[in-house]
């Protein structure tokens, strides 16, 4: 075992950060992607919905 204090509110901040950051760039991604996709589904839809 690690004799550490248990709680190291320093690491758990980078933590946080961390995750948050990662979810953001992969919502960003996913965002990019769909837009794409939709983008080009709407290209090829007949000008009746537009």
């Amino acid at each position: 075992m690690v004799d550490r204090a248990p709680h190291q509110p320093w690491r758990r901040k980078a933590t946080l950060a961390a995750w948050t950051v990662l979810a953001g760039v992969s919502m960003a991604i996913l965002g990019y992607i769909l837009a794409d996709v939709s983008s080009i589904a709407f290209e090829k839809v007949p000008g009746r919905l537009r």
